[in-house]
């Protein structure tokens, strides 16, 4: 299997898709999702008239979902949904001297349901206050990049108002204005991969830079410059859940320090942990039903999930291919996190996790659903950074 990244640039505004409501407004997502870059390639193959190939470029391939990021060298990821920001002055500390700061709750929510497991007590709740002002700390959504500090990625939308065109007369029709939100092109590029059992990307960057991506591509939107790039340095999923573990243990100390009767408390956690992050949204069943849970078999005893935050988000698509709408159904919104923890060695487990990293979960991953990664670094930022 091949594992490639290609990078997109915007050179006129990009509009996005995504549910769309009955009305004449057409917003836009940040996002380009994987079957939209799957859309482009079967778009670019029909017009070359080559529309039995699509099929055999698509089926083996995972497109993934193509982030915002402002910088052309640094990948951006979904803000998990146990991140917080001070309520008042929301942000990370490197976007601006009024930013108060983000952090994830992630270890401590794990640590004291842990310690209360094992009969702990505890004077006060837990209870995020931010440091600088004191105020309530609210969860923060969007997306993230880190080069040698977080930043936030910022995109900026403009909206466009237009008449409707009579098809037989081509003049304007009456009663139907309508109204066009895009991404601006400025400062914004957009990082992701193709894994497939043979080398795609420079078919993708040929469809992309012709045919372009989004919607109204025949109107002057989404027109783009593509490029491969080379895979982004990424900590290795042993150091991941290493350092994730040792982040839990000075924590899991902290609160033990608070703790009313520590003693007959262990001093650290007795068991390994890890988490699965949702890089993308996930269609995920249940004997056949949707879920928000993720109900892996490893195959072991010793693994537990020990809890997971999920939100809902509605999923639906276009097929290119096809001509034909999607089924709309739900999934789990990208930033859910899912815990696990196992008396054993997690050596054991890494073979697996690596390739729960490369295959991902849930249905329709060839979409670009479904990618995960372990033990995400912005996890290990307990303080407001």
């Amino acid at each position: 299997m091949n594992l490639e990244y290609l990078l997109i640039k915007p050179v006129t505004p990009i509009r996005l898709g995504s549910v769309k409501p009955n009305s004449q407004f057409l917003s836009t997502v940040d996002y380009i999702s994987g079957s939209v870059i799957r859309g482009a390639l079967a778009e670019y193959m029909k017009r070359l008239g080559k529309e039995s190939s699509i099929k055999k470029l698509v089926e083996n391939s995972y497109f993934s979902f193509f982030y915002p990021s402002n910088s052309p060298e640094t990948p951006s990821y979904p803000f998990p949904l146990t991140s917080l920001t001070c309520k008042n002055n929301p942000g990370f500390k490197s976007d601006g001297e009024e930013c108060h700061g983000v952090f994830s709750q992630l270890i401590p929510i794990i640590a004291l349901k842990e310690l209360k497991l094992l009969g702990a007590e505890f004077p006060v709740d837990l209870n995020f206050k931010c440091d600088n002002c004191g105020s309530r700390m609210d969860g923060i959504t969007g997306f993230y990049m880190k080069g040698d500090y977080y930043k936030k990625v910022k995109t900026e939308k403009f909206s466009q108002t237009k008449i409707a065109l009579n098809r037989l007369t081509k003049t304007s029709e009456k009663g139907l204005i309508y109204s066009i939100t895009a991404l601006k092109p400025e400062k914004l590029f957009f990082i992701g991969s193709v894994y497939s059992e043979e080398p795609v990307a420079e078919k993708i960057e040929e469809a992309l830079n012709t045919v372009g991506v989004g919607s109204h591509t025949t109107r002057g939107y989404g027109r783009v410059e593509a490029q491969i790039i080379k895979p982004p340095v990424f900590e290795s999923l042993d150091e991941r859940i290493k350092l994730f573990n040792e982040t839990l243990r000075k924590v899991w100390a902290e609160l033990l320090s608070i703790a009313l009767d520590k003693s007959n408390l262990p001093k650290e956690p007795e068991d390994e942990y890890f988490t699965i992050d949702l890089l993308s949204p996930s269609i995920l069943d249940d004997n056949n039903m949707p879920t928000l849970n993720l109900k892996l078999d490893f195959k072991s005893e010793s693994l537990k999930q020990i809890l997971f935050l999920a939100q809902p988000v509605f999923i639906s698509g276009w097929s290119t291919a096809y001509n034909y709408f999607k089924p709309t159904t739900y999934g789990a919104a990208a930033g859910s996190v899912y815990v696990y923890k196992t008396s054993k060695n997690l050596g054991e487990l890494i073979p697996l996790l690596e390739k729960l990293e490369l295959d991902g979960i849930g249905r329709r991953r060839g979409e670009g659903y479904g990618e995960v990664k372990i033990c995400m670094p912005f996890h290990r930022e307990v303080n407001p950074i």
